[in-house]
């Protein structure tokens, strides 16, 4: 897999290897951030019947905790 770059990322135009404003960064940080905040909130709902046919309010219940947990941690982290 090819590493990441700033020219990678869609929506902010510059030229290779020119730095980005500090607001372009918090903004390509928050698209990427809301997107993977919707997948992660809706995997308990589209997945529980999956991992525990026989119980899947309970898996939802104990995905939803663990995916809120990873949530909160990362905010602590961008927080920081």
């Amino acid at each position: 897999m090819a590493a990441w770059t700033p020219s990678a990322c869609h929506g902010v135009p510059r030229k290779e290897g020119q730095l980005i404003s500090l607001d372009a960064c918090r903004e390509l940080i928050r698209r990427a951030w809301a997107t993977h905040l919707n997948r992660l909130r809706s995997l308990p709902k589209r997945t529980a019947l999956k991992v525990a046919p026989a119980d899947d309010v309970r898996a939802e219940k104990l995905l939803v905790e663990e995916i809120e947990a990873i949530i909160a941690e990362t905010r602590k982290e961008f927080e920081a």
